[in-house]
This record gives C-alpha cells, structure tokens and sequence, in this order.
C-alpha cells in the first residue's frame, strides 16, 4: 500500500513539475498597438524576428501592450517611442524606451533597430516572470554595430540638415491630361533649446481637355518660402518668428509677404511630446499684398495686420489617438475678414477589434481679399485655373472596421500578398 501511495505521489509531482515547465516555456502575448497607419512597426519582420512571442489581435489578450509612435527628430529622421504596459497577469508594469533614426538610413537598417530596442524593453518587462526563459530575439548585430558607428563619428555639418525632394501626380486619358508637380526643400538646424527651419516648395499644376479636336489648358504655378524659428524658454513656453512668402497664380498673389513673432505654451512638458502634447500658439503681424490683377476691394497692393491663434493637439495612448489642429485668423483692421479651420486626424478603439477612424479638414471661410474684381472666362474657372468665392472648404474621410477571428497573428505568409487584395486600417 505504501508502494502505491509512494508512485501516486511521485506521479503527481512529476506532472506539476511537468506542468510547471511547461507554463514556463509558453509564450508571451504581445500587441504592437501602431500609433498611425504610417508608423514603421514593421508586423511581419516583428513575427519572424521575435519567434518566442505570441503576437495577438487584441489588446486584451495581451500579456504586454507595445504602443509605438514615431515622430520627427532633429536629425531629419525620426524618434521611435515605445511605451510597454503590462496587462493581464503582469498589470502594473510598465516602461518606456526611445532611439533616434538618422535621416537616409535603409529600410533593412530601421527594422532591425526597431527589433533591437523593442526586444530590449520586452526583457525587461519579463524579467524574474514565468515568461523570463521563454523570450528570445534574433537581432542583425552589424546594424547595431552601425548605429554605434554612426554615433561615435564626427558631425561635420555642425547641425545643418537638408531634405530635396521631388514629388510629383499625373493621370490622363487620350483627350484628358493632368499633372501636379513640384520640387521640395527643407534646411534644419534644431538644438534642445533652438530650433530653425526653412521649408521651400514650388509648384505646377495643368490640367487639359480636348473636346470635338479642340484643346483647352491651363498651367498653374505656385511658390512657397516659409523661415520659422524657435527658441526655448522652458518646459511650457517657447518664443520665435515666422515669415511667409507666397505667390499664387490660382489666388491672384503675385506676391504676398507674412511676417510676425510668435509665443506657444504647452499644456504638458515638451518632454512628453511623443506621448501626448496640447500647444497654443499666438502669432500678430503684418501681411503684404501685390496682386496680378484688382481685387473685389479695389486694391492692387495692399499691406494688413493680422493675428492668428492655432491650438494643435497631438495624443496617442493605447485607446487610440488624436491629431488635428483649430485655427482662427482674421485681419485686425477688419474682424469681419477671418477664417476658422479645424483639421483632424482621429482613430478610437470602441471594443475588442472594433475601430473608428476619421480624417479631414473644414474651413469657415470670410478672407478671400485676393479674389479677381474682374472674372476670367468660364474655361479658366472649369479647369481650375482660378478660385473662386466660397463660404467655406472642406474634405474628409471615415470608417468603421471590425475584426473578428483567432487572437493570434504569429504566422507569416506572404505568398500572393497585395494580389487583388482589400486593405483594412487596423490600428
């Protein structure tokens, strides 16, 4: 009888100890929350990468959340955030990693970093947990090594960052032609307390039918110079300047000069800016006018004050995210000339799997001072030409999605990808 009751427990702490190695093998579920549909997380590369994890659809059956938000750094690259949260049997911990991308780096070079840090702050999250063991990473070491490299060298542009670019639409049919394009410059020089940007950007539009063997187009060209400047005062409050120079053949703007101080305050420390920020900027000056032909208001040249107050909101936590911007602005010698636009870039998680998202921008509009006193033939207007009055502008989009299925995304398969295929923003 003793024998029996002797194997009976030594069966049965075999099994625990069976048991118990195998709940410490098991894999952790992970949920790579992307900020915006444009964040590089990278689902796939992530998956073959970190072969130890379950990757799952769903933030509650998450043993960690990774939420990563990507922003612009002062090297003309980006700064990628992840902030880990624990959930289910690890709520409560939580950490919070970033790493600077320099500008121009392949896309073999970014992914394999973002695996680096990410694995980085996983360890740590699993650290003297059941999952300790368990977690691994393949991670490329010579893309690290260059990180380093790259760090560690010399910066001979003392701070100077330039990004050219030439970007460019075009579509048509065999009486149809339209195209829209346009070189882009930006020269940067920003530092923890000072920041200088230039953006220059010119621009062609034409647009052509051809209708019973007649043509008719019309060429468009625009240029925009925007200097603005930044200065740190702590952190809440920065003070700086912008200047605006424009010309528009579409508005009537041969040329049209901004210039004016601005002062921003924001809500939450500039420190936290990649998890959430809240920024009022007031900016009044002086706007200058020379238009190509008279205005409604009698005027060829004009020169007006004006003020204009932004409040630009930017959050992302697990929940979804919130981008978009108010903006009022008026003529101080005439209130009744203003302008009042709201843009908005939204994404809500109302459930498990479900989502919302919106997108768009709407303009109240009682500005157009540039407006033609004289109209130009109707083909000009048709084509696009020329603006014309309007009370406001605006344009959007929206949606609803759900997902439904197994929790888990741990399988890649590319074969066939993006044949024929339907894409759902997920976020």
């Amino acid at each position: 009888m003793a024998d029996k009751y002797r194997l009976a427990f030594l069966t049965v702490a075999f099994i625990g100890l069976l048991s118990g190695s195998v709940w410490a093998q098991q894999k952790p579920n992970i949920y790579i929350n992307c900020a915006t549909s444009t964040t590089r997380c990278y689902q796939d590369y992530l998956l073959q990468s970190l072969y130890t994890c379950n990757f799952v659809r769903d933030a509650s059956s998450a043993t960690i959340q990774v939420l990563v938000t990507e922003k612009p750094n002062s090297q003309g690259g980006y700064r990628i955030n992840f902030e880990f949260t624990g959930m289910n049997e690890l709520v409560g911990k939580k950490d919070t990693l970033f790493f600077d991308l320099p500008q121009g780096q392949t896309e073999e070079y970014v992914r394999s970093m973002i695996v680096t840090h990410l694995s980085k702050g996983l360890s740590f999250l699993l650290h003297h947990t059941a999952f300790e063991k368990a977690f691994d990473a393949k991670v490329n070491e010579s893309f690290v090594q260059a990180d380093s490299v790259y760090i560690e060298n010399r910066d001979l542009w003392k701070g100077w960052n330039f990004t050219a670019a030439f970007e460019g639409y075009m579509e048509g049919q065999s009486n149809y032609l339209y195209y829209n394009v346009g070189p882009k410059i930006a020269i940067r020089k920003i530092t923890p307390k000072h920041k200088l940007v230039v953006n220059i950007q010119q621009g062609f539009k034409k647009n052509s039918y051809t209708i019973d063997e007649i043509k008719q187009s019309i060429l468009i060209k625009s240029l925009d110079i925007i200097p603005l400047y930044a200065r740190s005062i702590n952190e809440h409050w920065s003070v700086g300047g912008i200047m605006h120079y424009r010309s528009s053949e579409y508005s009537n703007i041969k040329s049209s000069i901004r210039i004016a101080p601005l002062l921003e305050y924001n809500l939450f420390p500039y420190s936290k800016n990649t998890i959430k920020q809240i920024r009022f900027v007031y900016q009044a000056g002086v706007q200058s006018f020379d238009y190509y032909g008279e205005s409604i208001w009698n005027k060829i040249q004009e020169t007006l004050p004006y003020q204009r107050l932004a409040i630009l909101t930017d959050v992302t936590r697990n929940w979804g995210s919130i981008r978009g911007s108010v903006q009022s602005s008026s003529y101080l010698n005439d209130l009744t000339k203003n302008r009042l636009s709201f843009v908005s870039e939204c994404s809500f998680r109302l459930a498990k799997g479900l989502f919302f998202n919106i997108t768009g921008q709407f303009e109240m509009v009682n500005d157009q001072i540039s407006l033609l006193k004289n109209p130009l033939d109707e083909t000009t207007y048709l084509l696009g030409g020329q603006q014309l009055a309007t009370k406001n502008n605006f344009w959007a989009e929206f949606g609803i999605s759900y997902n439904f299925g197994s929790k888990y995304t741990s399988i890649v398969n590319p074969r066939m990808g993006s044949l024929d295929e339907v894409w759902f923003q997920n976020k």
